[in-house]
């Protein structure tokens, strides 16, 4: 796994904990769905219906598991990427597309941590930017559509994280002033770009 930044702020910090529990679910549905494929075999073989239901069962319950857990792995991987190219990237918004094709030419690796190769298409990216935001893997950053062109705007730095008049904090803060989700007010200065 590629080593994170750490002034990196669009990425979450405990990221790299949660993929690791990430692959270790993996590993523990592999497992248990190894065995319960076998144990249905086995209770099939000696004409055990409700034994084999049960495994059965369990089998498809732990592979379901195991697609979900490679999905979040998937919003991860995105998340490490896209979080090189917004700290590299000097525009308060960058393109979709500029994500897609620098993924394309050279930056990203051909192959995902889990070794699935995905289709790398521009609605793939949108799927995978959006996700990794709303699973919270990516932060500092939100998807915007300008113009009919999906965007995702950047915070550069964020200077006040909580409104200084009742305390609540401040999130997803792209522009310079922004208005507190709690009490309504105005907040001016709340980040820098560079």
């Amino acid at each position: 796994m590629k080593e994170l930044s750490k002034e990196n702020i669009y990425i979450c910090k405990s990221l790299k904990s949660k993929m690791m529990f990430m692959f270790i679910q993996l590993q523990i549905y592999i497992g248990i769905g190894f065995i319960g494929t076998l144990l249905s075999i086995s209770a099939l073989t000696d004409a055990n219906v409700i034994a084999c239901a049960i495994f059965s069962s369990t089998t498809i319950i732990c592979f379901v598991l195991l697609y979900l857990t490679i999905k979040k792995i998937l919003y991860a991987e995105e998340a490490i990427y896209c979080s090189e190219i917004f700290e590299n990237e000097t525009k308060p918004f960058i393109d979709i597309g500029t994500i897609y094709s620098q993924s394309i030419y050279g930056f990203r690796p051909q192959k995902s941590f889990v070794i699935f190769e995905r289709k790398k298409t521009m609605q793939n990216t949108f799927k995978y930017v959006s996700g990794a935001i709303k699973k919270g893997y990516l932060i500092n950053c939100t998807i915007e559509i300008n113009n009919g062109i999906p965007q995702v705007a950047l915070a550069k730095k964020v200077v006040k994280d909580s409104c200084p008049y009742c305390g609540a904090p401040i999130i997803n803060a792209i522009n310079n002033n922004y208005r507190c989700s709690y009490c309504g007010k105005k907040i001016t200065n709340v980040i820098e770009r560079k």
